[in-house]
């Protein structure tokens, strides 16, 4: 059966969890609607006024009154009305729209944007009256911190998928000294109040929080790999990491840091041969990419679910990529005093190029025990 409708009572439709950047234009739901300038909101169009203004649509809503109104409505609700409204005032600004479930072969989530009179329906949209911070939330939820965040607390689903919620969404947190974002995210995106620790904002952030140290006991496990009189360049160390300390007692160490003016990307000294640091969790895959521009032996520290991204991939696809595992998690150290937990366990592995004598080596860490009430569990990473 065919009906006419008035184009002024429909808006074009949206499903979120399929869009890949092209409108069907030809989708449209009715939208029967007024915007309340003064209350900022949506009122239902009254039944009259809807038979008077849009009698075509009207008549369609007609003929499907007895199963509109069988719907398990709220009170007060018109029969003709959306069954669910939820979001339905954010809808009128412009939008952006991320899919909930996404492939952990990639090492970016797609956000797209749709105008303001476009409805999104079964997904997930992120509104912002301000046009600059709608441009700075799309660039976050675009990045590869954001990616990698969604990759530990997302629930597993076949195939190597994950699906996240809004409530993962609000709970990821930049450091407010981020260039990705020039506003708190706070202002665009509300953030829930906890004190677990905040994975993003630990692992991921641009600022200081970037910088979580490398116990002893973990660099103690790849001594035995560097060979005698080998010169060793730690590109993300001061004289307190360590790598230096511990290394140092083998072999001759160059260490550098950006905190000396030592930028990893522009500087490079005269003489080494081996490469062993942690370097930050952020914009992992410029670091290594530009660790294997030197084209020497290297082992860097970095999180097993890096694997899940295509990045790996890409940068070793012409070098063997070597991995030096371990059976426990590394407890990352943070050492910033009003931290509530200052130890951050995280399944990492040595990331290496021309330096193991085999491919893939596992090994056990030995860590030394602690109390049961000292030990941060990684459950609460994914709070």
């Amino acid at each position: 059966m065919k009906f006419k409708i008035e184009r002024s009572i429909l808006k074009i439709i949206v499903k979120g969890s399929t869009y890949k950047g092209k409108t069907d234009k030809s989708k449209m739901i009715i939208f029967p609607y007024n915007w309340n300038k003064k209350k900022k909101a949506y009122e239902v169009i009254l039944e009259d006024e809807l038979q008077q203004k849009y009698p075509f649509a009207y008549e369609y809503f007609l003929n499907y009154k007895s199963e509109l109104q069988n719907r398990n409505l709220a009170p007060k609700t018109k029969w003709y009305e959306l069954g669910r409204s939820q979001g339905l005032n954010n809808s009128r600004h412009k939008k952006l729209v991320i899919s909930n479930i996404f492939d952990c072969a990639k090492s970016n989530m797609k956000v797209y944007e749709l105008n303001e009179d476009e409805i999104v329906y079964s997904g997930i949209f992120i509104t912002c009256e301000d046009k600059k911070d709608l441009n700075s939330v799309k660039e976050i939820l675009e990045s590869e911190e954001f990616c990698q965040y969604s990759k530990i607390v997302g629930k597993n689903m076949s195939g190597g998928w994950k699906n996240i919620s809004t409530k993962n969404i609000k709970l990821y947190r930049m450091n407010k000294e981020s260039n990705l974002i020039k506003l708190p995210l706070s202002q665009v995106m509300s953030a829930a109040k906890n004190k677990s620790i905040d994975s993003a904002k630990v692992l991921y952030s641009k600022g200081k929080n970037d910088e979580c140290y490398t116990p002893d006991y973990a660099v103690k496990a790849i001594l035995k790999y560097i060979p005698a009189g080998a010169v060793v360049w730690c590109p993300f160390d001061t004289t307190e990491s360590e790598f230096v300390k511990q290394i140092s007692k083998t072999n001759r160490v160059i260490h550098s840091h950006l905190d000396d003016g030592k930028d990893f990307f522009e500087y490079e000294p005269e003489e080494w041969d081996i490469m062993i640091s942690n370097p930050p969790f952020s914009k992992k895959r410029n670091y290594f990419k530009k660790a294997m521009s030197f084209g020497k032996p290297f082992a860097l520290v970095m999180a097993n679910t890096w694997l899940n991204d295509a990045a790996p991939k890409q940068l070793f696809k012409d070098r063997d990529l070597q991995l030096l595992m371990f059976e426990q998690r590394m407890e990352f150290i943070r050492l910033k005093p009003a931290d509530d937990d200052k130890k951050i366990p995280f399944s990492s592995s040595y990331y290496c190029c021309d330096f193991l004598p085999k491919q893939i080596i596992m090994e056990r860490l030995d860590i030394p025990k602690q109390p049961k009430n000292k030990i941060v569990k990684v459950e609460a990473l994914a709070s």
